[in-house]
């Protein structure tokens, strides 16, 4: 309050010259307005109770409707559930046993739990007393209100649904009741149909149930079942009625099932408060309205001559400066800028004066904008803008010249792990590294994140043999504040460029320059070159790479992929013109796109795990297994399983809940992993694989006999399985070399106590020297090609065997 004061008598604040006229003449202005605004302020104050009486009616409604809503959304649970679509279909007693319990209506606040059959049938029904706490007879008067042909055909499709209140008028001996429902359709819990059923949930609003939500919302409101009356005939909205001096209504009504009017919500409020804020906003206006005329008119002439006047010179002189160029800004000289003027003391004086010290600060710190302007501030090398501009002025001039692109491999990794601290050191250190080799030469630049950018005076050749020294002394350990980090760079290296060969320059030049260079770095990176110079056909390859991507995207949901299975038969029992003894299947993936026709596996499953699109993969892989496996029950499925997925912490849970969601038991899933994936993580997939043994799925090791350390992963996960690869069926027939390999690993598998099943067998010959090798279960092209899903459930359930 000192410093105010202060302010106040300071004889050239402005402050003080417009408070003072404030002061003086403001209560005869604030007297003379009084009686003009009189009228708007009663009516505003109308219009504002109206306006509450509107949103508490509003809010009653939006209430009740969040009843309906909560009943809808704990409806979805029970009708989007395997369960329950198999209790529709079949009846059994054991789902009514164990979920139709008086913990259930308790919890969810039900009078009425039904499931109904598409042509009315009830399947069954269960009442609850909430207040009594035990059952009651279900009402049926509701069931018979509800349950209609037209309300039942509505509800064929999964996905639909119908919710609303239900009146139900009184009748001899019968009060009339108000019922809060929902419909839905029963479905599996992925909404597949078709629809057998629907479940219908109530909740009774009661006396009591009404004064609850009196309560809840701190209003007075009721519930008027008047369906089909005139008192419902204003409409979906929300109607107000002053009723008399001291009360006010609002109404609006509340939609049955079908969406027509069923009941009418009326809240009433008390007009006291109302009546008190009028009488006191008409006093205060009357003894002030006169004063606010005077005060209006000496406001307006202090404003005008102390600050308006002055205000239009600041604004002149800013817009001027506003208009002219950053570039022509800075370099005109300081005596020829104009200045805001400054005649005392007052605040619109000191404005002037910050101003002109900021006019001050760019003349004296013009290089050091310039310099920002056009370089990184973390590392200090030319940015983006910079490095364009010395381009094109390069390619104007029609001087030779090369850009690389240089992106430094795995640096998220140093990021996540060590913290972007430490990544800012490991970039400044690169950027000095770069600097240090190639500004004498060229010019380098930080074009983002950890991309770098170089230009070289000289074709793409001899740029090359420049830039592989450099690339080479990145790989040099970083010293950091966390210890040494070690990094590797990608480089793509573009020359004159397809624009510029054909006449373009400036702008459009310099950005198929720097796509060429991307594009020549993103295939560097794939291949793990060190630099990759631009060729046009990798302009392609880059861009059907993309187009095989977007595809891959939306394959899952456009239903573009399928499972066939290959057969595992029982060798033993294979002989010429006898059909084979299958063993198990093996889902394999396949994809059909409509824009890219059949992909193969080896195509898009590297790419998946690229872009992590594997994991869903994966899972719907699972997913259509393991339904399969449900369709199929006694015949054990297998699934591949990739590196990705096998890395994945979530793996164990993925698998248990496709399981849990197919309701295929555990032994009769397969999952087949290879050497290689194993051995990326062994400690934690040994771990992951373990614990699904564990639940009883099988592991099957595939393609063994090719890894590094085999017996030491034999020896380490638990498998139940191994997979011959097809390597050794090759020369068996002919190297008594390779057949004793042969019998020496059916031995070991033996002892182990493993099923061993030989891969890629095509012909008699094969299959009958394996057969007598001892093998007992083969696969391949002899046994037929893979089958689609159709003709795979029409293969016989074999007798249980070891493999």
């Amino acid at each position: 309050m000192t410093w105010h004061r202060r302010k106040w008598r300071e004889p050239d604040s402005i402050r003080t010259r417009v408070l003072l006229g404030l002061l003086a003449l403001g209560g005869v202005c604030l007297a003379v307005l009084a009686f003009l605004l009189q009228p708007a302020v009663v009516a505003l104050f109308d219009r504002q109770e109206a306006q509450q009486t509107e949103r508490d009616t509003r809010r009653a409604a939006t209430y009740l409707q969040s009843q309906v809503t909560d009943l809808a959304r704990l409806a979805i649970n029970w009708a989007v559930w395997d369960d329950a679509y198999t209790y529709v279909q079949t009846g059994r007693r054991a789902f009514e046993t164990s979920n139709f319990v008086p913990g259930t209506y308790q919890s969810m606040d039900l009078n009425l739990l039904a499931y109904v059959a598409l042509d009315g049938r009830v399947i069954s029904r269960r009442g609850y007393d909430l207040q009594r706490r035990q059952e009651s007879p279900p009402s049926d008067r509701l069931l018979g209100a509800v349950v209609k042909p037209g309300t039942l055909a509505a509800l064929d499709r999964p996905g639909t649904h119908r919710e609303g209140f239900v009146y139900l008028p009184a009748r001899a001996g019968q009060p009339g009741e108000t019922w809060l429902v929902t419909l839905r359709p029963v479905t599996h819990s992925d909404e597949r149909g078709p629809v057998r059923g629907v479940i219908l949930m109530a909740r009774q609003i009661t006396p009591r149930v009404v004064t609850m939500y009196r309560q809840n919302l701190q209003l007075t409101l009721d519930l008027i079942p008047q369906p089909g009356t005139s008192a419902l005939s204003e409409g979906s909205g929300v109607t107000v009625h002053v009723q008399d001096r001291h009360s006010i209504q609002g109404r609006t009504v509340l939609n049955d099932l079908n969406g027509q009017p069923s009941l009418l919500l009326r809240v009433t409020d008390d007009r006291g408060t109302h009546l008190i804020g009028v009488s006191t906003a008409l006093a205060v206006l009357l003894a002030t309205g006169a004063a606010m005329v005077l005060f209006a008119l000496l406001t307006a002439h202090l404003l005008e001559t102390q600050v308006l006047a002055r205000l239009a010179v600041y604004q002149r002189v800013i817009r001027h400066l506003n208009d002219l160029p950053v570039t022509t800004l800075l370099s005109r000289p300081p005596e020829q800028r104009e200045r805001l003027p400054v005649r005392g003391q007052d605040e619109l004086d000191h404005l002037g004066m910050a101003f002109n010290g900021f006019l001050d600060e760019i003349d004296s710190g013009r290089e050091r904008l310039v310099w920002q302007a056009q370089h990184d501030d973390l590392t200090g090398l030319p940015n983006r803008q910079l490095f364009s501009e010395r381009v094109m002025m390069r390619l104007e001039q029609g001087l030779p010249l090369s850009v690389a692109l240089i992106d430094l491999n795995h640096f998220k990794n140093v990021n996540d792990t060590l913290g972007h601290h430490v990544g800012d050191e490991v970039l400044q250190a690169v950027a000095g590294r770069l600097a240090r080799r190639l500004s004498a030469q060229g010019v380098v630049a930080r074009l983002g994140g950890d991309e770098f950018a170089v230009l070289l005076p000289q074709g793409p050749q001899v740029a090359a043999r420049t830039l592989l020294p450099v690339l080479q002394a990145l790989t040099t350990p970083i010293a950091t504040g966390a210890g040494e980090v070690r990094l590797s760079g990608s480089a793509g290296l573009t020359g004159l460029g397809v624009a510029a060969r054909s006449g373009m320059v400036g702008q459009d030049a310099w950005v198929t320059l720097l796509r060429e260079a991307d594009v020549a770095m993103y295939e560097a990176k794939r291949t793990g070159l060190p630099i990759v110079p631009f060729d046009p056909a990798l302009l392609a390859s880059v861009e059907e790479r993309i187009r095989l991507e977007h595809a891959l995207e939306t394959a899952i949901e456009r239903q573009e992929l399928r499972l066939v299975y290959q057969v595992i038969v029982a060798l033993d029992e294979a002989r010429p013109g006898v059909s084979p003894v299958v063993a198990n299947v093996e889902a394999l993936l396949r994809w059909n796109s409509p824009e890219l026709g059949e992909v193969a596996p080896f195509a898009f499953i590297p790419l998946a795990e690229e872009n992590g699109r594997i994991h869903a993969l994966g899972t719907w892989v699972l997913d259509a297994a393991l339904e399969f496996a449900r369709r199929q029950p006694g015949l054990r499925v297998a699934v591949n399983v990739s590196a990705a997925q096998l890395g994945d912490d979530d793996l164990v849970t993925t698998v248990l809940n496709a399981l849990q969601r197919s309701g295929v038991q555990p032994s009769q899933l397969e999952l087949e992993v290879t050497e290689t994936a194993v051995l990326r993580d062994l400690a934690g997939a040994t771990e992951r694989l373990a614990q699904l043994h564990a639940h009883g799925v099988w592991i099957t090791l595939d393609d063994f006999g090719t890894g590094h350390s085999s017996l030491a992963v034999l020896c380490s996960l638990p498998i139940q399985k191994v997979k011959l690869d097809r390597f050794f069926l090759k020369t068996s027939l002919h190297d008594p070399r390779s057949e004793a390999v042969l019998r020496a690993m059916l031995a070991m598998a033996r002892d182990l106590n493993l099923a061993v099943v030989a891969e890629g067998i095509e012909t008699p010959e094969q299959c009958e020297a394996l057969r007598r090798l001892g093998f007992r279960l083969g696969q391949g092209y002899l046994f037929g090609q893979p089958l689609e899903e159709a003709e795979a459930l029409k293969l016989p359930v074999p007798a249980p065997r070891p493999g």
